[in-house]
């Protein structure tokens, strides 16, 4: 174990960089686009006492979970065209930006649709990887240790255009339930048959007391799992689990108006 003390070293040194390459606050957390406009902004807020620099990049992908709670959100490499794909004619002003210590930066989108673009709500994510800066990172360096360590953060925002007249369509799918000694787990699958992505809250109410909540982006169909303690519930009782549109985390013009879906299930033995 000769190496452990310069291990130790290394790390201690990579800290700082980590810290101040998560310091770079993107807002807002989801990009919507206007035709009518064809434009947006970011704003990149750096908020430690370092310079950070940020390489942008667009790309299409749909996010998707898995039964077991699973989160995938893998790209697509060609997109064929019956992919509501935006990020093929959205460009990005700059693309490479150096934001200096408790400064703000603006990223400009840009949209470029075909002309002949069908109604419809189009989608593509934001990739911000940001690090230290060069020269303060390499400020840090000692003699002791000669090779530097960059450390990235990737922040991913959705990218949502949307033209004419569109509206999700949620459905809640195969509800179960399991029992646990202190709880109530509840898992389904939210679907969605429309052209726009439903963000919602899910809830899980005894009556009208809430008993546990979830926020879900439904692009195609994604897991939910909510769990509640299991004090106060009887065998056999029922309990609602309903997906009603609107997100406190976002923007109030991101989310679209959806009638509120909902089921229910009974506590177990």
């Amino acid at each position: 174990m000769r190496h452990a003390p310069l291990l130790a070293l290394a790390l201690a040194m990579a800290a700082p960089a980590a810290l101040a390459a998560q310091s770079l606050l993107v807002s807002p957390t989801t990009v919507l686009i206007d035709p009518r406009t064809r434009s947006a902004a970011i704003q990149l807020v750096n908020s430690s006492a370092q310079p950070i620099e940020a390489d942008l990049e667009l790309f299409y992908a749909v996010p998707e979970t898995d039964s077991l709670d699973g989160f995938h959100l893998d790209p697509v490499a060609a997109p064929g065209p019956r992919e509501p794909n935006a990020a093929a004619w959205v460009r990005l002003f700059p693309r490479k930006v150096t934001v200096a210590p408790r400064q703000t930066q603006t990223v400009r989108l840009l949209a470029s649709p075909p002309a002949d673009l069908a109604d419809g709500e189009y989608w593509g994510r934001l990739a911000i990887a940001s690090r230290l800066a060069p020269a303060a990172a390499g400020a840090s360096d000692t003699t002791a240790v000669s090779t530097r360590i960059d450390l990235v953060v990737r922040s991913l925002v959705p990218l949502l255009y949307r033209k004419g007249r569109v509206a999700p369509a949620p459905a809640l799918e195969r509800l179960r339930v399991e029992g646990r000694p202190d709880s109530v787990v509840v898992r389904a699958r939210l679907a969605n048959g429309g052209p726009a992505v439903a963000f919602g809250t899910l809830r899980l109410l005894d009556g009208a007391r809430v008993l546990a909540t979830q926020t879900a982006s439904v692009y195609r169909g994604t897991w939910v799992r909510l769990a509640a303690p299991r004090a106060g519930l009887a065998a056999g009782q029922r309990l609602r689990v309903e997906f009603a549109a609107g997100r406190a985390d976002l923007d109030r013009a991101v989310p679209m108006p959806f009638a509120v879906v909902a089921d229910s299930v009974a506590v177990p033995r």
